[in-house]
């Protein structure tokens, strides 16, 4: 009886411990991506190195640049610049188109952004996607992360 109750102790703590890792595993997807978004800093990984740098491109008194997903699933990256005391939107003059399957993103047409993407996270204020290529032989990872802009256009 005895071994019983220990078994019986044994499987459940088996079971609770194997059940509590559920609920954090995966990256959280549940967000909306069609929105704008804010860029906020890049990670570059080269093996066993990695860089992150904040996006400083943003000029002041200007809005943030962004990137966009649209509903009729084309994409926009506009930056501002200061220009004669003024700030000017400059946007990627190629007609860009997004698709996405699952975690897979695909980005076509834009200069700057075009490439097939994995979303990390995606949620209702911050997204990350991460681009991977293989540069001479070395595993290049490029996770990009985004803030949700308060301006939404």
């Amino acid at each position: 009886m005895k071994k019983l109750k220990v078994a019986a102790l044994a499987f459940s703590a088996i079971f609770f411990m194997g059940c509590s890792d559920d609920d954090n595993n995966g990256p959280q997807t549940n967000g909306d991506l069609t929105a704008r978004w804010n860029p906020d800093k890049i990670l570059v990984e080269i093996g066993n190195d990695d860089q992150t740098t904040v996006y400083d491109d943003h000029e002041p008194g200007c809005e943030k640049d962004f990137i966009e997903f649209n509903d009729d699933l084309t994409f926009t990256f506009a930056e501002f610049v200061t220009l004669s005391g003024g700030c000017q939107m400059f946007v990627d003059p190629a007609v860009a188109s997004w698709s996405r399957n699952e975690l897979n993103l695909n980005i076509t047409g834009s200069p700057s952004y075009s490439g097939q993407y994995t979303i990390l996270v995606l949620s209702n204020s911050e997204l990350q996607i991460q681009k991977t290529d293989n540069t001479a032989g070395s595993i290049i990872k490029t996770t990009i992360f985004f803030k949700k802009a308060a301006n939404q256009g």
